[in-house]
């Protein structure tokens, strides 16, 4: 799947620092915990990986370097 993406090494080396960066961060793990509890009192099964899933798309779309469909910002 990632090599559909046809990024560059730099590219996807970014990429992944972002995520990184963004998975490390505390406003991700407190959103993250927040919308456990949301899928979770909601009765939702795989409420965490949901809620993973959600923080990440989330805090990348508040990210400066990539769009909603990926594509890098930065040149």
């Amino acid at each position: 799947m990632i090599s559909s993406l046809k990024l560059s090494d730099t590219g996807l080396r970014q990429m992944v620092t972002t995520i990184t960066h963004i998975c490390m961060s505390q406003e991700f793990k407190q959103l993250k915990e927040e919308l456990e509890q949301i899928y979770q009192d909601a009765g939702e099964d795989d409420f965490a990986e949901m809620a993973f899933k959600d923080a990440l798309y989330t805090m990348l779309l508040q990210s400066e370097e990539y769009t909603p469909d990926g594509v890098s910002l930065i040149p």
